[in-house]
């Protein structure tokens, strides 16, 4: 049996919404469809269209709130070291140590740098309808700040099917904790991605093999529909939609201009 539907899912309903709008004006007994058939389908159609705007309702506000939580944690976090070198500066100037016992926080201690960074972990991805590919992803650092994030991508031919991989290529340098590729090339099967955070003392994390997101068919054994990627959620499987692009557009190592910051 022929497939017919695409497998990304707002392709697909977009085809649907075309195909219910045809449907409904036309003589369904003049293609072997009863209108029952047919009622059913546009009403099948309907139902998965307003659950599909829920979830991506869903997911606008999920990042929406999770981009103000990360505004608000930071204005506590600067208040707070605000408020903590004037009890320094109080500490300092009268030799009063004890100041800290009844502010009820911690001696501050200039000792030890500022270890290395921990791996970006929890990473998830959208298709989106431009073709482009969406990332985030969370770094449980403590707060301690000073990070930026090294992307490197790595692209998987869909003709490639024996043979080495393609080595890893720099993509970009974030200042926030996602980011979007918008210079996808034509005719992949995967592309993945990796990850590390970089601190201001020059320390750095191990790379975290992020989302890898599936086009096209897939090997025996490989995903073939929404897929669960390394500690974080891959979205839809399918390629971008047709478009003009030149595959590796980004130069090695070279930073883009407009990137995601928050």
């Amino acid at each position: 049996m022929a497939r017919r539907a695409d497998k990304r899912q707002q392709a697909f309903i977009e085809d649907m919404r075309v195909l219910t709008e045809h449907w409904r004006q036309a003589d369904p007994a003049s293609f072997g469809v009863t209108e029952q058939q047919a009622l059913a389908l546009i009403e099948k159609y309907e139902a998965a269209a307003e659950s599909l705007r829920q979830v991506e309702n869903a997911r606008s506000l999920a990042r929406a709130r999770t981009i103000e939580n990360r505004k608000r944690m930071g204005a506590l976090r600067t208040e707070f070291g605000a408020l903590s070198e004037i009890i320094d500066g109080v500490a300092k100037s009268t030799g009063d140590k004890d100041v800290y016992a009844r502010a009820r926080i911690a001696k501050p201690d200039r000792r030890a740098p500022l270890p290395a960074p921990p791996p970006p972990s929890s990473f998830e991805h959208t298709l989106r309808n431009d073709g482009s590919i969406e990332v985030t992803f969370e770094i449980e650092d403590g707060g301690r700040g000073g990070l930026v994030y090294e992307v490197q991508r790595q692209l998987v031919p869909i003709d490639r099917l024996e043979g080495p991989d393609r080595a890893y290529e720099p993509l970009m340098v974030v200042a926030a904790r996602h980011f979007r590729d918008d210079q996808v090339p034509q005719g992949l099967r995967e592309v993945r991605y990796q990850v590390r955070a970089l601190r201001s003392n020059g320390t750095r994390s191990d790379w975290a093999q992020g989302s890898t997101v599936f086009f096209g068919t897939q090997k025996s054994g490989s995903p073939t529909s929404e897929t669960r990627a390394d500690a974080g959620v891959a979205g839809e499987i399918g390629g971008p939609k047709p478009r003009s692009s030149k595959a590796g557009s980004t130069k090695a190592g070279a930073t883009k201009a407009g990137v995601l910051t928050g």
